[in-house]
């Protein structure tokens, strides 16, 4: 009996309790917390390029320097930038966080137009021009987790390619659409984010993905392609001439090319992942294979955990 009346005591100074907390919050200022503070708590530096959040951020990019400091940068504005004239031979790119297109000008002049993002540089050094562009995701997106991102165009010169131009493009994060270039040589490197490539003509392709994802179409590659994927999904097609070297760690890889199968000399390598190629499939620990067809081209493959599967034209 008496375990029984302790238990009544105890629930009922609960309620007692309760209902004094309930009064003294409604006598007073206190609040709830609700999504307003969530979004006032977030901060944007564009200094240390980072996105953070008070709690645990909806995105966040590793510190990393991004800009010239001997430079100007321009902020939070509307810019329309060009350059005409031999002043530079080739172009590094560098972006995060934005929705940038990257295309041919119909004239001998590079233009560069921004809308609203948070950052941006552009400046020659040693025949090369730099272009950094970096947005930030506003705060309803971070709360939603939209990709809502501000947007970028660059347009290179007609006559890039015939003065031996080559493009040099990083992406930290975001989205990128290469269109229609004509280049002398291509070099992507992704940290993450998406990149779509349609209708590129090069002499030489380099791919270096961390994570992310990597499209593209009617390519023409004439001497070399080298594709090293550490995660994440890379799709090509089209002609591919020269040499090509794929080194995959772990993601999916896939290539279909225009060229028959008989124009490749063809080495595998492949750990514990999987390999096809014109249909024959090359699995298990420490398969090997080399195929001899006396083509011009030649196909390297080394695989370690992913998924590769090429692809050939019915010649």
């Amino acid at each position: 009996m008496g375990k029984v009346l302790k238990f009544f005591l105890a629930a009922a100074i609960c309620v007692v309790a309760l209902f004094l907390a309930r009064e003294a919050l409604a006598g007073s200022d206190t609040q709830i917390p609700v999504i307003s503070d969530l979004l006032n708590s977030i901060r944007f530096d564009t200094r240390e390029k980072e996105l953070s959040i008070d709690a645990e951020p909806f995105y966040e990019i590793e510190d990393t320097a991004l800009f010239n400091e001997n430079e100007s940068i321009l902020e939070n504005q509307a810019v329309t930038l060009s350059y005409a004239g031999e002043s530079f031979t080739s172009v590094s790119l560098q972006t995060s966080q934005v929705n940038l297109t990257v295309n041919m000008a119909s004239e001998n002049i590079l233009d560069v137009e921004t809308e609203e993002v948070s950052g941006y540089q552009a400046y020659v050094e040693d025949s090369v021009l730099y272009i950094i562009i970096e947005g930030t995701l506003s705060a309803q997106s971070a709360v939603q987790g939209e990709s809502i991102l501000p947007k970028a165009q660059i347009s290179l010169p007609s006559e890039f390619a015939l003065n031996g131009g080559s493009l040099d493009l990083e992406l930290l994060a975001g989205n990128v659409a290469l269109q229609n270039l004509t280049a002398d040589a291509l070099g992507l490197k992704l940290n993450a984010g998406v990149v779509a490539v349609d209708d590129l003509a090069v002499r030489e392709l380099s791919v270096d993905m961390s994570a992310g994802s990597v499209t593209g179409e009617d390519l023409t590659v004439t001497e070399a392609s080298s594709l090293t994927m550490s995660a994440g999904s890379m799709q090509f097609s089209g002609d591919l001439s020269g040499e090509i070297a794929v080194e995959v760690t772990a993601g999916d890889m896939s290539l279909s090319l225009t060229q028959p199968y008989e124009m490749y000399d063809c080495e595998i390598t492949c750990a514990v992942g999987s390999v096809t190629v014109a249909g024959e499939s090359y699995s298990g620990l420490t398969a090997a294979e080399t195929i001899r067809h006396g083509g011009e081209n030649s196909l390297s493959i080394d695989c370690s955990v992913g998924v590769v599967t090429v692809e050939f034209s019915a010649g």
